[in-house]
């Protein structure tokens, strides 16, 4: 019933509280636990990657999707890895609205300098949208890369997440040109 309602089981975790409980038998426990569903899924990838090794893009992507399940706007994350790929933090840098999301370099640099970080990654999502880089997320590359370059630390990728695909700013070729 909730699949033909919303189409599709993303549609029913994005689906408004109020709309989940006008179907019949679902109830206010349910329609919360569908709500949290994103919000928890992020905490338990977070506690796979103890220890885990980051050395594939398909780990990578996999780890960064999570963190965009259900959201409806924009979000920009950064990841730091030590010399071994291993993570040492994964944190939200700016939440936005459905087409755009403030880069804040403050945040990223302190973030960096707290973890100690060899190298990070960036990503960000593009809610119900196409995977294209646009000119402003190539112009946030090439700043941030500048920026961590100049503090020794490689960004290693800037990712885009979006409905059912990811694609790397590294493999069009925007990442690590710019020193």
């Amino acid at each position: 019933t909730l699949i033909n309602k919303f189409g599709n089981f993303a549609g029913v975790i994005e689906a408004e509280y109020d709309d989940l409980l006008s179907i019949k038998n679902i109830t206010e426990n349910t329609a919360t636990l569908f709500k949290m569903i994103p919000k928890i899924l992020p905490v338990y990838y977070n506690s796979r990657s103890d220890g885990v090794i980051f050395d594939s893009m398909d780990k990578i992507i996999q780890m960064f999707e999570a963190y965009f399940v259900g959201l409806t706007h924009e979000a920009f994350r950064i990841a730091c890895f030590d010399n071994n790929l291993r993570m040492l933090s994964n944190i939200l840098i700016s939440s936005g609205t459905p087409t755009s999301s403030d880069v804040n370099m403050r945040t990223i640099v302190k973030e960096v300098l707290r973890t100690n970080a060899a190298s990070a990654i960036i990503c960000h999502n593009h809610p119900r949208c196409d995977t294209l880089a646009s000119p402003e997320d190539r112009e946030a590359t090439k700043n941030i890369s500048l920026v961590l370059h100049k503090l020794d630390v490689q960004l290693t990728d800037h990712l885009i997440v979006t409905e059912g695909r990811t694609i790397s700013l590294r493999q069009m070729g925007y990442v690590n040109l710019f020193y």
